[in-house]
């Protein structure tokens, strides 16, 4: 519903839109960076990888965990509902916000981003990062030759189209419908080819009669 816009270093925004480079809005820290082999547990505090973060969600499916003793070790890298973690190499930049199931858990060298509340919603953060936009100038930021990675330093360079709050926080609401019809939408494809293979098998087979 925007009506007048303007000219700014990301193209044309909407005239109540900001842009603000990542420092202005949230702190950025790193997760556990010493070696935590050796505090791996059958059961303790779960460890959150690389690997367990995919674009807005996580996958827990190879959760590790480590001892009491060594997250409380690491205290003040626990991460808090509504945090950021962000992938440091590999995938540099993709992101997810932490859930309240997940409070007090550690990470493992990946960045840790703490928004301000007042001013940023950490959904649309999350939403511009993963967005093809979003990838675009933060490739910008890499580092490193084959392996490209993202430090906090370069993160903190990241500027960002910023609208009011509440309509960033609409705008994620919005995102968050679409990405829960998609799933719902997987899953029943899903159903149906199995529907289908089992016809197939019973069809071929001569099992049931045309």
């Amino acid at each position: 519903g925007h009506t007048e816009f303007k000219d700014s270093e990301l193209g044309r925004i909407p005239e109540s839109w900001e842009i603000k480079y990542f420092k202005e809005y949230a702190k950025i820290s790193v997760g556990i960076a010493t070696s935590t082999t050796e505090h791996f547990v059958e059961k303790g505090i779960p460890l959150v990888r690389n690997q367990n973060i995919k674009e807005n969600k996580f996958d827990f499916k190879e959760l590790l965990y480590i001892s009491e003793k060594f997250s409380e070790d690491n205290k003040t890298k626990k991460i808090k509902e509504n945090d950021l973690l962000v992938i440091r190499t590999g995938y540099p930049g993709l992101t997810a916000v932490v859930t309240k199931e997940m409070e007090g858990w550690q990470t493992f060298t990946t960045l840790i981003v703490k928004p301000n509340f007042n001013l940023i919603d950490s959904n649309f953060i999350a939403y511009y990062m993963n967005s093809p936009f979003g990838k675009n100038n933060l490739s910008k930021l890499e580092a490193g030759g084959a392996q490209k990675n993202l430090n906090s330093k370069s993160l903190e360079k990241l500027n960002i189209p910023v609208p009011p709050l509440e309509e960033q926080k609409q705008i994620a609401e919005i995102l968050s419908t679409v990405d829960k019809k998609i799933e719902n939408l997987k899953e029943k494809k899903l159903s149906f080819e199995e529907l289908k293979k089992g016809l197939m098998q019973k069809l071929l087979t001569g099992e049931v009669r045309v």
